[in-house]
């Protein structure tokens, strides 16, 4: 008898019914997948990250046991700290098994790890939300195209990648994100997004402002559709914008017809970075893209970068 789901990997249930109900059975059979995934990554930090409660490490061909400062013992198989495969289904704490990273975070007890814990099970029920939005079986779809096919485009190659960053454990904790904004937003699931236009007169720019992106003395900065919704003054005038595609970063996203990329203000934090943009950041934009293009011409074409070619901030992270 299967063991009832989380709160938390429980909420897109309820969600897919209303949004996607062709989801909730690949969503059910990707859990087990997501689950290891995230456990996957967790074990890997508790193996080999300098943590004060762990005390001891202690190898053996086929196990690793960890020695905790209060004594107990935790179990699960050799861990290497490079390789971004591998697949840890179950780890023993004290002989009790756990094949759920939340209820093993919760379980250590350890400072801070009750806010982690949560934030491990909402991961795992938006990974498995990614990878059910993808062949329909519960796994990522497969990333080859074969000889022949059309070539295909950039934005596309970005939402192949499904299961986000491979080492944090954190790899699709996306907090103040519900599920149908994930749906709406996620580059795995596909979406196409209207961004907003905010119309602002004193601002600071770097770079060549592109004349489409210009009203009169003004400079209308892209807006994401969350930013707008959760951030900025609802009092902001925001108009209409381009149709984009966003791509592996969520806030980063791919304009029509191959027409530059557009990074947007994101004050959300996913994984473990809030996706804002500093004013900092803005004024040393072209300097920075300059200096990375110069080392990228030296490798004989090896490295490409994608240049920015022009950034601007009202000098809040917000809205830049």
């Amino acid at each position: 008898m299967s063991r009832p789901l989380s709160d938390a990997e429980a909420e897109p249930v309820a969600a897919l019914e209303a949004l996607r109900p062709a989801l909730a059975l690949p969503y059910a059979r990707a859990l087990p997948g997501a689950r290891a995934a995230v456990l996957t990554r967790l074990w890997r930090a508790l193996a080999h990250e300098p943590l004060p409660w762990i005390v001891g490490r202690e190898r053996a061909e086929d196990a690793l046991v960890l020695r905790l400062a209060d004594g107990r013992r935790l179990h699960g198989p050799p861990s290497d700290p490079y390789a971004s495969d591998g697949r840890v289904t179950e780890v023993r704490l004290d002989g009790t098994a756990h094949d759920r990273p939340a209820a093993l975070m919760a379980a250590l007890g350890v400072p801070h790890g009750a806010g982690f814990a949560a934030e491990l099970d909402a991961g795992t029920a938006s990974l498995a939300l990614s990878r059910a939005d993808q062949d329909g079986s519960g796994s990522p779809a497969p990333g080859g195209i074969g000889a022949g096919t059309p070539p295909v485009p950039v934005w596309a190659w970005e939402q192949r990648v499904v299961d986000g960053h491979p080492f944090h454990p954190g790899c699709r904790s996306r907090p103040g994100f519900s599920v149908a904004e994930q749906l709406a937003y996620g580059p795995e699931h596909r979406p196409v997004v209207r961004l907003g236009l905010a119309a602002v007169a004193d601002c600071e720019v770097t770079g060549e402002w592109p004349a489409w992106l210009r009203d009169g003395g003004r400079v209308l900065i892209p807006v994401h559709p969350w930013q707008r919704a959760h951030v900025l003054d609802p009092g902001l005038p925001v108009t209409e914008g381009p149709s984009a595609r966003p791509l592996m970063s969520l806030r980063t996203l791919a304009l029509p017809d191959g027409g530059p990329h557009v990074k947007t203000s994101l004050s959300a934090r996913l994984t473990s970075s809030v996706r804002d943009i500093s004013p900092y950041s803005v004024r040393t934009a072209a300097t920075v893209s300059t200096l990375v293009a110069e080392v990228a011409d030296r490798t004989d074409g090896l490295l490409h970068v994608t240049r920015t070619l022009g950034a601007v901030t009202t000098g809040s992270p917000a809205l830049a």
